[in-house]
C-alpha cells in the first residue's frame, strides 16, 4: 500500500509539473512595444587581435534602455548601416559606432508565424535584403521563411521549411546566392535551395561546426560563421564556402577573437575601397551577464580576392 501511495504521489508530481510547462510554455513571452528610435551606447572593448589576414577594425559592447536590443540572432547590411533581428520578434536598425551617441530604430516583427506575443512563434534567426528593398527572415520552431517590406511593417509567409529539424536546431542563416534563395540548417549538415516552391537540399561538410549564420560578399563569395561549444566556453570561426564534387564545404578557418561567453550569432559583409568589413554581433542569450557584442573585422583586397 505504501509502494504504491509513493508511486501516485510520484505520478501526481510529474503530471503536475508537466501540466505546470506546457502552461508556462505556452504563455505570451513577448509584450508588444512601439516601433522608435531608442538611444545605443556603444562602449569600445577589448577582444584581442584576429589571425592573418583579418585585422580588428574594431568591437563594442552595446547597450540600450529598449530590450530589443537583446537576444540578437541575424545581421543584415542596410545601407550605410546595419540591420538586425531577435529571437523575441524584433528588428533593429543601427549604424555603425562612431564615439558619438546614436539612436537606433527598433520595430516589433507583428506579423509572422503563429500568434504575436509567443517566443515559440517569433524566434527570427536569420536575415537577409529580399532583393526588392524588403527583407527575408527565417524562423525557428515554426521553421518558416517570411518576406517583410522595407519597415517590417507587413509581411506573408514565403515558404514553410519542411524539414524534421528540433525546435532549437532549424534555419540559421539565409542569403541570396546566384537569384535563389538558400537557408543553412543550425547542424550545418544541410544546404537548402528554394525552387518552384520546394526546398532542394544538399550536404553540407562543417567539420564539426555548426553554422551561426552566412553572409555574400560583394565580390560573390560566401562566408560562414561557425560555432561550437568547447572548454573554453563558446568558439567562433569564418570560414568561406567552398563547392566540391556537388556537394558543400567550408574552407579555411580562422577562428574569431572575443570573450569567452561571448555567442556570435550574426554576420554582415560590406564592401570597402581597401577590401571587405566583416561585421559579427553575439546574442547574450538573455543572460544577466552577457554582452550584445560587435565586432568588425577587415580583410584586405588582396587577400579577399584570393577568398583565401
Amino acid at each position: 500500500m505504501f509502494m504504491k501511495s509513493r508511486i501516485f504521489n510520484g505520478l501526481s508530481v510529474g503530471l503536475a509539473t508537466l501540466l505546470a510547462f506546457g502552461r508556462i510554455h505556452g504563455m505570451p513571452s513577448i509584450a508588444p512595444l512601439p516601433t522608435a528610435a531608442r538611444p545605443i551606447v556603444a562602449t569600445p572593448v577589448e577582444v584581442g587581435d584576429p589571425p592573418s589576414p583579418f585585422r580588428l577594425a574594431g568591437a563594442w559592447s552595446l547597450e540600450s534602455p529598449d530590450r530589443r536590443l537583446r537576444g540578437i540572432s541575424g545581421l543584415a547590411i542596410d545601407g550605410e548601416g546595419l540591420r538586425a533581428i531577435s529571437d523575441l520578434g524584433a528588428a533593429v536598425r543601427l549604424d555603425a559606432p562612431n564615439g558619438a551617441a546614436q539612436a537606433a530604430a527598433f520595430a516589433d516583427l507583428r506579423d509572422g508565424p503563429g500568434r504575436f506575443g509567443y517566443k515559440i512563434h517569433r524566434d527570427a534567426e536569420a536575415v537577409t535584403t529580399d532583393g526588392q528593398g524588403g527583407w527575408l527572415v527565417a524562423f525557428e520552431q515554426r521553421h518558416s521563411l517570411w518576406r517583410y517590406d522595407r519597415d517590417f511593417a507587413h509581411s506573408y509567409q514565403l515558404a514553410p521549411i519542411d524539414r524534421p529539424w528540433a525546435n532549437n536546431g532549424g534555419a540559421e542563416a539565409i542569403l541570396r546566392r546566384d537569384g535563389q534563395i538558400v537557408v543553412f540548417s543550425q547542424a550545418g549538415d544541410e544546404v537548402l535551395t528554394l525552387s518552384g516552391g520546394r526546398w532542394i537540399g544538399r550536404p553540407l561538410e562543417t567539420g564539426g561546426w555548426e553554422v551561426a549564420d552566412a553572409a555574400m560578399a560583394p565580390d560573390g563569395a560566401t562566408w560562414l560563421l561557425l560555432r561550437r561549444f568547447g572548454m573554453r566556453g563558446f568558439e567562433n570561426a569564418l570560414a568561406p564556402l567552398a563547392e566540391r564534387n556537388g556537394a558543400f564545404a567550408v574552407g579555411s578557418v580562422t577562428p574569431v577573437p572575443k570573450g569567452w561567453s561571448d555567442n556570435l550569432e550574426g554576420l554582415a559583409i560590406a564592401q570597402q575601397s581597401d577590401g571587405l568589413r566583416f561585421w559579427l554581433i553575439s546574442d547574450d542569450g538573455h543572460r544577466i551577464f552577457a554582452r550584445t557584442l560587435l565586432i568588425a573585422l577587415d580583410l584586405p583586397l588582396t587577400q579577399e580576392n584570393a577568398r583565401l
